[in-house]
């Protein structure tokens, strides 16, 4: 039985997002988001342990969300490889974003 160490609840989220490693830009897709941290389909190999840029978008919110994170979890699925990520730096007003909408879409 694997054990979740999410401090936060986590909503899906299928959106795009950017990463920004070093010099590379690399496009992917959101799978969920919380407070706490995002998961992506990131078909590119990296190391957790790396830290990064990402931008994403949120449904109805007219601009990027940016943050800071960690990557923490890097696994290949059958066809996919699920990049997991913890936020180290969220503006107020991200994270306010983020809450409203996890919070929506928990309660729908």
């Amino acid at each position: 039985m694997t054990q979740n160490k999410r401090c936060y609840p986590r909503a899906p989220l299928a959106a795009d997002a950017i990463i920004y490693l070093g010099s590379s830009r690399l496009m992917c897709t959101t799978v969920d988001v919380g407070l706490g941290g995002i998961a992506l389909n990131c078909p590119f190999p990296s190391e957790p342990g790396t830290f990064l840029q990402i931008d994403f978008t949120l449904p109805n919110v007219p601009r990027w969300v940016s943050a800071k994170a960690l990557l923490v979890r890097n696994q290949q699925n059958e066809s996919s490889r699920i990049w997991g990520l913890k936020f180290k730096t969220l503006h107020r007003s991200a994270a306010k974003l983020i809450s409203e909408y996890v919070d929506h879409k928990l309660s729908a």
